[in-house]
């Protein structure tokens, strides 16, 4: 039997939309794409989908579903509960945190960036920084990476370390422009394609906006740069001018 996810739903006439009705969960089985009646909690949601978005970025051919549609779905599902109150003057967040996790890139969500599907906006900055620097390595590394924004992370990682020995560290610290350019092109294709993340962006108001990490370029505490929080803000400010939608 075929593992593909479009073969379960073309075959059993579905829609994706079938797939959020209360008491329908899809799941991957022995290599078998399976859709069974198990009600999840509330807790397991973000669990579930954040699986289901991993065996989707694995899959080899999602030919006759509409995955643009489906990655929606998916979002709605994940973030229509996003924190909307009043935002404090300064917002620290990282995926741990309780109220603004959505600003982190380990946060699963499912985005298109160069009509590729990752599940998470990490995978996908850590992909297209590394294809940069060693696109070969890149390509055997990602392959077969298991597709957590921590794993991504170490990956890339990885693979800067081992190109800085080979080109130099210079080499790899000139990469700091695209570095910039291509977490821009990620976080706008993340909440250009959400629009309850949208929403919650927009209600921080004018909070400065810091990733709580140690990261050098993208976090904002202790001399770091907040590459990702000004990339946040300017975002911030053309969603609220409605020069995006």
């Amino acid at each position: 039997m075929s593992s593909s996810l479009s073969i379960v739903l073309n075959s059993s006439g579905l829609d994706y939309k079938d797939l959020f009705k209360p008491g329908k969960v899809l799941e991957k089985r022995g290599g078998v794409w399976k859709l069974t009646c198990r009600r999840i909690s509330e807790r397991e949601k973000a669990f579930y989908f954040s699986e289901l978005m991993s065996h989707l970025y694995h899959e080899s051919s999602l030919d006759g579903v509409n995955a643009e549609a489906l990655a929606f779905k998916i979002n709605e599902f994940v973030f229509k509960t996003a924190l909307r109150s009043p935002a404090a003057s300064v917002i620290d967040f990282k995926s741990s945190s309780d109220s603004y996790s959505f600003l982190s890139n380990f946060t699963p969500s499912a985005i298109f960036v160069n009509r590729r599907f990752f599940p998470h906006a990490e995978l996908a900055y850590q992909f297209l920084i590394s294809c940069e620097i060693d696109g070969r390595a890149a390509r055997l590394e990602f392959h077969k990476i298991p597709s957590s924004p921590l794993d991504a992370k170490k990956i890339g990682a990885k693979i800067q370390r081992i190109s800085g020995k080979i080109l130099g560290r210079e080499a790899i610290d000139r990469l700091k422009e695209k570095k910039l350019q291509l977490m821009k092109d990620v976080v706008e294709a993340k909440f250009s394609q959400n629009p309850y993340l949208r929403e919650a962006l927009i209600a921080t108001g004018s909070s400065e906006l810091r990733e709580d990490t140690t990261d050098s370029l993208f976090a904002g505490k202790d001399g770091c740069e907040n590459g990702l929080g000004r990339i946040l803000h300017e975002l911030r400010d053309v969603i609220a001018s409605g020069s995006t939608s």
